[in-house]
């Protein structure tokens, strides 16, 4: 969008004000840039709001958990599975060194270095 009205800081819509969002535009005749403004949210959010409501009705207002569903299986077992970094040696028996990489630390300066 290229003219993006700023949001409300505070504009966390519960989903009786969501309903009240949608039925603006859908049943009132409201426009989408409109009703973003009175409510003080993106368009996008509107039309996402406007969208869920017709696919989904009333259920389709409430928030939904980002967790993803489907997680894979479960090790139910109570064994931990192996650990193959643990296995893999030098040829001198020991675990190859892997030294921890430090983001944004790199060039500069220790406590020592001064």
């Amino acid at each position: 969008m290229t003219n993006a009205k700023p949001q409300h800081p505070n504009a966390a819509l519960t989903p009786r004000q969501r309903r009240k969002m949608v039925l603006l535009v859908i049943d009132d005749g409201w426009t989408i840039e409109a009703t973003a403004e009175r409510f003080q949210i993106d368009a996008k959010t509107v039309t996402k709001w406007r969208n869920r409501y017709l696919y989904e009705g009333d259920d389709g207002l409430f928030d939904r958990s980002s967790r993803a569903e489907d997680l894979g299986e479960r090790n139910t077992s109570g064994v931990p599975p192996p650990d193959h970094r643990a296995t893999q040696t030098t040829p001198l028996g020991r675990r190859p060194h892997r030294p921890r990489s430090r983001p944004g630390r790199l060039n500069r300066p220790n406590h020592s270095d001064r």
